[in-house]
C-alpha cells in the first residue's frame, strides 16, 4: 500500500503483540481503546509489556495495570521463549531476589536494588529457540515486587509462549513452603529476604 502511495490505517487493536506487529509493519494510524499502552510501546520501542500473549505465567498476579504486573508470593513465575543472544528484564526499582534459569539449566538467583530497573537475565546466547523462566524467591509482601517487560538483544525475536502443565498443583503451607531461611549460614541466623529461596524447596 505504500508504494502505491497510500496510507495504512489499522483498526480496532487492542493487545501489545497485535500492536508491535503494526509498528514493525509500518502502519500509519492505530486505532486502539487502549491508548496509554500504544504509547508507551511506542516510546519504549522493542518492550515487551507484561500483557504480552507471548508470556507464559504461573501463581497469583494483580494484572490491573497492564504495563506492571504485581506479585508477593513465592514461586509466582514467568516463562518466554525466544531467539537472540540475550534479554533483559524490567522491573520496579528495589523488587528484590528472583531466581533466573536459562535453557532449563544453571539456575542463579539475581537481586534488584532501589537503584535498579533493568536487569540482564542472559547474554551470549548462541543460535536456536531459548528459553527463560524467572520465579519470585521470597515473601514480597513488603517490597511488592512488579515485573515491566522483557528486552531482547539486537535482532532477537519473540516466539509463542512456552506452553504450561495442564495439570496445576496449589500449596498451601508454611514459613517452610515460602523456604525461610534455607540459604542462612546457620539456624541462628535471623530472617531475611536474602537468605530465603522458594525455588529450592518442596513446592517449586
Amino acid at each position: 500500500a505504500h508504494q502505491l502511495g497510500m496510507t495504512v490505517n489499522v483498526w480496532t487493536v487492542n493487545t501489545s503483540d497485535v500492536m508491535q506487529e503494526c509498528i514493525d509493519m509500518g502502519a500509519d494510524f492505530i486505532t486502539t481503546n487502549a491508548p496509554e499502552l500504544l504509547q508507551h510501546m511506542l516510546a519504549h520501542p522493542g518492550l515487551v509489556p507484561p500483557c504480552s500473549g507471548k508470556i507464559a505465567y504461573t501463581g497469583r498476579i494483580n494484572k490491573t495495570n497492564p504495563l506492571s504486573y504485581l506479585f508477593v508470593y513465592p514461586g509466582t513465575s514467568y516463562k518466554v521463549a525466544f531467539t537472540g543472544s540475550g534479554i533483559d528484564m524490567h522491573t520496579k526499582p528495589g523488587s528484590g531476589y528472583f531466581e533466573v534459569v536459562v535453557d532449563g539449566i544453571n539456575p542463579h538467583k539475581i537481586f534488584i536494588d532501589e537503584n535498579d530497573s533493568i536487569v540482564t537475565l542472559a547474554k551470549g546466547l548462541g543460535e536456536g529457540l531459548h528459553e527463560v523462566e524467572v520465579s519470585l524467591v521470597y515473601e514480597g509482601y513488603a517490597k511488592r515486587p512488579e515485573f515491566r517487560g522483557f528486552t531482547l538483544h539486537e535482532g532477537g525475536k519473540m516466539a509463542p509462549a512456552p506452553k504450561l502443565p495442564e495439570l496445576k498443583l496449589e500449596f498451601i503451607g508454611n514459613s517452610i513452603t515460602c523456604g525461610y531461611g534455607n540459604e542462612a549460614p546457620d539456624k541462628s541466623c535471623p530472617f531475611a529476604d536474602s537468605t530465603e529461596n522458594h525455588y529450592f524447596t518442596y513446592a517449586a
